[in-house]
């Protein structure tokens, strides 16, 4: 039952041709207020359950369902919860501004490039000096070992 346009009034009855009991889902947000005879609210998730007397109110706050039953003949309000506020003026981008933020995304994809090179040229500078050592020092080659008879 969508009753999110404006509060509403059900009546909660125990005959075979009333309705004993009202699903909401998601529940939080809503409000239930006891107009008339008692009824029991649960809500998914939680432990402890409610029962409201005429004048008692509850907000909900289960992001899940939550059911309200009726012990006998019962009348409740049910208000649902505010719409989202939406902000009078949405904030402007200015075609500068949209150009600043490029420009820096590409400086900074630039020196990320340029750091990443770096470290490639440190890498192969010092296997190049590695192997450089080992031409001038040996004819095995690396790891290799060597044995007098």
């Amino acid at each position: 039952m969508d009753l999110r346009a404006t509060p509403d009034l059900v009546h909660l009855s125990d005959t075979a041709a009333g309705r004993r009991s009202l699903c909401l889902e998601p529940a939080r947000g809503y409000r239930v207020v006891a107009i008339s005879g008692e009824v029991w609210i649960t809500q998914a998730g939680r432990i402890e359950d409610y029962v409201l007397q005429a004048g008692e109110a509850l907000t909900l706050d289960s992001p899940g369902a939550a059911i309200v039953s009726s012990f006998g003949p019962a009348d409740i309000e049910v208000v649902a919860p505010p719409a989202p506020s939406v902000p009078d003026r949405l904030p402007i981008v200015t075609a500068e501004a949209m150009e600043r933020a490029q420009r820096e995304g590409r400086r900074l994809h630039a020196q990320a490039v340029h750091e990443i090179f770096a470290a490639a040229a440190g890498w192969v500078r010092a296997q190049a000096r590695r192997l450089g050592s080992w031409a001038a020092g040996s004819s095995a080659a690396p790891g290799t070992v060597h044995r007098h008879c």
